[in-house]
């Protein structure tokens, strides 16, 4: 009788160079979908860019030694969950997948095909910069330089662990030369600090400028000015303020 070969005993792990970058799965009152990228960025970078796109925080937790991110959404009626899997640390790039889950099974079914649209096109928004490409070899690039990047991950904002602290980043970041701006077909807005003050200029339709010397006045203006931007995919639930300010931070566009 013949022996079993070397491999079948080694139990090869499976080829995943063989999966395509995206899966998707949809049925009446929803989809799944997993997308896999690379990118340049560290996870906790991804993570932070995410969370500026979205609108809503990640949690980061160790699963059997991989770095995933969680995250829940509202938007639009229809309630999504994230995860943001850290795959792999290779030489001169990271491998992610985004796994995104939509459901608008509460809704009468007359509305089922709006919703089926609009999380198409909140989805393409969603991803539009992200590169898409085949996962890696099962296990590849799972060594001291991936712990290592989920250790800073996990590590990155323990610091801003009050809304002060979270307060504190905002200012220091501004006067750094940090500044926050929105714009739309009628003008914009632009928040920056400029001799010694904090300022927000608008421009367009309705031009202004408005300074302010006292930090708790221009926080306050600042939470004013992003109070729907940074609590819409928040649901019926207002978020804390510990996390509305944390997406104000994420707001901020570097020097």
């Amino acid at each position: 009788m013949s022996l079993p070969s070397e491999r079948a005993q080694r139990k090869t792990p499976p080829d995943t160079s063989t999966i395509g970058p995206f899966t998707n799965l949809e049925n009446a009152t929803g989809w799944s979908r997993a997308l896999h990228f690379q990118d340049k960025r560290p996870p906790h970078e991804v993570q932070f860019a995410l969370e500026r796109e979205l609108m809503t925080l990640f949690s980061g937790k160790m699963d059997n030694g991989q770095l995933r991110l969680l995250a829940r959404a509202n938007v639009n009626g229809v309630g999504y969950s994230f995860e943001l899997h850290f795959a792999a640390a290779l030489p001169g790039k990271y491998c992610y997948s985004l796994r995104v889950e939509a459901s608008w099974a509460e809704h009468p079914e007359t509305h089922h095909d709006y919703y089926r649209k609009t999380s198409d096109s909140w989805y393409h928004l969603w991803t539009r910069d992200l590169m898409a490409a085949r996962p890696p070899q099962a296990k590849a690039g799972q060594g001291g330089r991936y712990r290592k990047c989920c250790e800073a991950a996990l590590a990155a904002e323990l610091h801003l662990d009050s809304v002060a602290a979270v307060q504190r980043a905002i200012v220091d970041g501004v006067k750094r030369g940090g500044s926050f701006g929105t714009s739309h077909k009628e003008g914009g807005t632009n928040i920056y600090w400029r001799n010694g003050k904090f300022v927000r200029s608008n421009y367009g339709d309705s031009p202004d400028e408005r300074e302010f010397t006292d930090e708790a006045e221009f926080l306050k203006m600042l939470r004013q000015f992003f109070q729907f931007e940074v609590t819409r995919s928040a649901g019926q639930e207002p978020p804390p303020d510990f996390d509305v300010w944390k997406l104000i931070l994420r707001r901020m566009l570097p020097k």
